[in-house]
């Protein structure tokens, strides 16, 4: 990793999970019809390090994954991967199965511990609805990027977590390995014992695929998981990675210029990605279009995120901090949410940087100003060491 930054994007070297892309989708396609299961923290966070960070790849899939399929999930990634937005990165053969061996060890050893945290999971109320939008929006996407729902290397494991016999996996497997029947399950208007044995298995097999994400990641890279997967990862020390106001109040505006700017959902999708393209090109290295530097007091800060919005052509400007986005979204500027920065086992500990809110409660100018003033020394992004980033809030891990 580089030890210097050429501009104002931290340069780093990491994996995103794909589950997160898919949050932004899912937050593009309720609102404002419903709630966000896991709120706007995931959208926000997503649009910070694809605007704002260097080398971020697709966290690669157990199995050869084509970005093949015909909605708005393999839409979006096809865009942020042609962009240059992300990148995709391959693991070694070797590595792969070394990381499946390892994946496959633990759960037999500690079968009850992975058991027992699978069923709480499953009583989560944002857990049930993440679950129920990806088997209307997700399920036929997932199964024509991958071939399938339930990751096959992985059957003997998920029968342990699910509390559902291998025979019956394996059976659910070849059933669910046809097309027709995943359009099926996903047009279901009420939940079968077929369809709910297939969400808990296809729930377990996104919780393996998080420990293989995790894995392959570890001493190398740094990498990015959905909060619903953190339950199955090493309990690990964390570290806040933080962001300043003006990186804060520009993603804020990205997602609100999308919102309000377009009433359709995948052109909301399309205004996104743009957004993101036009403020990465601004940010780049040599180039100083756009001043994204700390500054002397919050309210410079945010007016230069405004700044910055206006010249790279965002249309859908607030007026004022209050405005940033929907109150429906229930996220203003100042809520905030913290992130941190997980070194894996081995790698030494280092606060991550690139600065920030963190403060869980609407804040004053007077609150802003306190939080402003406590965060001059930040280590940068560029320059720890790989880890696991995240988010940490009391509710998490799940």
């Amino acid at each position: 990793m580089p030890n210097k930054r050429a501009s104002n994007t931290a340069s780093t070297f990491g994996h995103i999970d794909s589950a997160s892309i898919t949050q932004v989708i899912q937050a593009f396609d309720v609102y404002p019809r419903e709630s966000v299961p896991q709120g706007w923290n995931i959208p926000l966070f997503v649009t910070r390090l694809l605007i704002f960070t260097r080398n971020i790849g697709l966290a690669p899939g157990i199995s050869t994954t084509k970005i093949l399929s015909e909605g708005p999930i393999g839409d979006v990634t096809r865009k942020l991967l042609s962009s240059g937005i992300m990148a995709r990165k391959k693991p070694r053969p070797e590595t792969k199965e070394r990381t499946l061996k390892e994946i496959t060890e633990q759960i037999h050893i500690y079968t009850s511990e992975f058991e027992n945290k699978f069923e709480s999971l499953m009583m989560e109320e944002k857990v049930i609805g993440w679950s129920d939008w990806s088997r209307r929006r997700a399920w036929v996407e997932h199964f024509q990027n991958s071939g399938t729902l339930v990751d096959e290397r992985f059957i003997p494991e998920i029968a342990l977590i699910s509390n559902i016999g291998q025979k019956d996996v394996i059976k659910l497997h070849r059933e669910t390995s046809r097309q027709q029947v995943v359009k099926a399950l996903s047009r279901q208007e009420s939940i079968t014992d077929f369809s709910d044995k297939v969400s808990r298995c296809f729930l377990v097999a996104a919780l393996l695929r998080a420990m293989y994400h995790d894995n392959v990641a570890r001493g190398r890279y740094q990498v990015e998981h959905h909060p619903i997967r953190c339950s199955f990862l090493h309990g690990l020390n964390a570290q806040p990675l933080l962001f300043d106001p003006p990186r804060a109040a520009l993603s804020h505006i990205v997602l609100h210029d999308a919102l309000i700017g377009e009433k359709k959902f995948e052109n909301r999708l399309d205004r996104w990605v743009e957004n993101i393209k036009k403020l990465r090109e601004a940010n780049a290295s040599g180039d100083e279009k756009i001043d994204l530097r700390p500054k002397e007091s919050p309210e410079l800060a945010f007016e230069k995120g405004l700044e910055a919005a206006q010249i790279v052509g965002i249309s859908s400007i607030p007026r004022d901090i209050d405005d940033l986005v929907p109150r429906s979204l229930g996220v203003v500027f100042g809520k905030v949410f913290e992130v941190v920065l997980t070194p894996f086992i081995g790698a030494s500990a280092a606060i991550a940087g690139e600065i920030v809110e963190n403060h869980a409660e609407h804040l004053t100018t007077r609150g802003l100003q306190k939080l402003y003033g406590s965060h001059h020394h930040l280590a940068k992004l560029a320059e720890s060491p790989p880890g696991r980033l995240s988010f940490y809030r009391r509710t998490f891990p799940i």
